[in-house]
């Protein structure tokens, strides 16, 4: 397949490259909806999808080949079976996948699943080698639960003697995974003990097996900070350090941010007294979500509404201290708005600290799906129209990848999912540098349909 090349034009237009349809040499045709995204180091393409016709759910890897002039992306057939996996967790019906991580050190590939045991919802970690089989070595047979952790006590913070802990689960719509340099990883789960959910954040080493150098018991620490262990939302960005920071939305309706040291300790120097609030008099924030840049900002983006505005997504970025960047829009949030309504439901930040946001525009008649670039200035000109580039299928959520790898500069750039369809936003080599800095376009990778395994 290729795709003919066009030279920008000074509004910016968007060029598409597709439809590319992925075959898979089995039975059926059936809609794929994409959920998770991730990239490596070799800029491939980690993809976690469902098939919703028996609620099945897969990991496929994509390599782009070819030069810009020439370029395709297909099925990894070095990840087996034929460069997809079916995700199965024993004695687990899973409902979502809403991590990928894909380590530097041995290419080993861990998602965060939530499902069912039994009747029970727990949040797991699930590890693939390299070329898609699973990680016997790591955890119990390839997988970690939390269920097992004890709950420490909400005023001594003193671990109790009780009976395990009955499950673990994970709210918001999936967990938080980071992947650390040496292979560790941060994780953010919820427990359930003595009738009320408890949430840490642990350290889980390369083995699978808690830290036991982090937190205040044994590898995990309490989330303590947002005033209630009932706090509906969490998210995680980790620093160079591999201090952590998480933001959360609690059952008030609150939307505050905390630092742990790299041991796993609160840090009372960020913000007022380790604790960093966003409000604004005008209305409600909600659904926060965080990605730490190269220079160590803490970037945020939280959905705002109020009576007389249906949505729009304000982005803050901080110093390491939690307080407002005065080189970000003078210090202020930046408020992103398109049509009547205006949702983000993921960030990520490339290596010139520009901010991705995929979020969802509706109006009375029509919504889309966007992904909008911005910089310390604002919304970036260069990037689609007006630093949005809209796509068809409105799908509420989706996720964002900034592709960091060495390769083909033609093949670096940021990928974002709508419905069962993936788009790659790049800077083309080659691309003129004008007044408005750099050009923007987008490819789509994958079709509304596709070939996909049957029964």
């Amino acid at each position: 397949m290729t795709a003919k090349r066009e030279e920008p034009s000074s509004t910016h237009a968007t060029e598409v490259m597709g439809p590319f349809v992925i075959q898979i040499p089995e039975s059926g045709i059936s809609y794929l909806q994409t959920l998770a995204l991730a990239s490596d180091e070799q800029n491939r393409i980690y993809v976690a999808a469902l098939l919703p016709d028996d609620y099945r759910f897969y990991l496929a890897r994509l390599v782009a080949e070819g030069s810009q002039d020439g370029a395709v992306a297909q099925l990894d057939t070095t990840f087996e079976p034929g460069g997809y996996v079916q995700i199965i967790v024993e004695g687990m019906t899973p409902t979502s996948v809403s991590h990928i991580v894909v380590s530097a050190v041995d290419g080993s590939i861990t998602l965060g699943v939530e499902g069912f045991f039994d009747s029970v919802l727990e949040f797991v970690l699930c590890r693939y080698l390299g070329n898609g089989t699973v990680d016997h070595a790591f955890g119990d047979n390839g997988v970690v639960r939390f269920s097992g952790l004890p709950a420490l006590d909400l005023q001594t913070k003193v671990s109790p003697a009780h009976a395990p802990i009955p499950r673990a689960n994970v709210g918001g719509g999936g967990g938080e995974v980071k992947l650390l340099a040496a292979g560790q990883m941060l994780v953010v789960a919820y427990r359930f003990a003595r009738g009320r959910r408890h949430s840490c954040l642990a350290k889980v080493n390369a083995d699978g097996r808690l830290d036991p150098s982090f937190g205040e018991s044994a590898g995990y620490t309490e989330l303590f900070f947002s005033g209630s262990v009932e706090s509906a939302i969490y998210r995680l960005a980790v620093g160079d350090d591999e201090s952590a920071v998480v933001v959360c939305e609690n059952e008030f309706g609150r939307c505050l941010a905390a630092r742990y040291t790299a041991s796993g300790q609160f840090d009372r120097a960020f913000g007022s007294g380790g604790i960093k609030e966003f409000s604004d008099p005008e209305g409600q924030l909600h659904d926060p979500h965080i990605q730490i840049d190269r220079a160590g900002k803490i970037v945020v983006s939280l959905n705002f509404a109020n009576q007389s505005t249906e949505g729009t997504v304000h982005l803050y970025r901080l110093s390491e201290e939690g307080e407002p960047d005065p080189d970000f829009n003078q210090g202020l949030p930046l408020e992103l708005t398109i049509n009547m309504r205006y949702t983000a439901s993921a960030i990520d930040v490339d290596e010139q600290r520009r901010i991705y946001v995929r979020g969802r525009s509706s109006d009375s008649s029509d919504s889309s799906a966007v992904l909008s670039r911005c910089t310390a200035e604002g919304l970036d000109p260069a990037f689609g129209t007006a630093g949005h580039l809209l796509l068809p299928g409105g799908i509420e959520s989706g996720d964002v990848t900034v592709q960091r790898g060495p390769l083909d500069p033609y093949w670096r750039g940021v990928v974002t999912n709508d419905g069962p369809s993936l788009y790659r936003a790049t800077d083309a080599s080659g691309s003129r540098i004008g007044a408005h800095g750099e050009e923007g376009f987008v490819q789509r990778w994958l079709s509304l349909i596709r070939r996909v395994w049957g029964r």
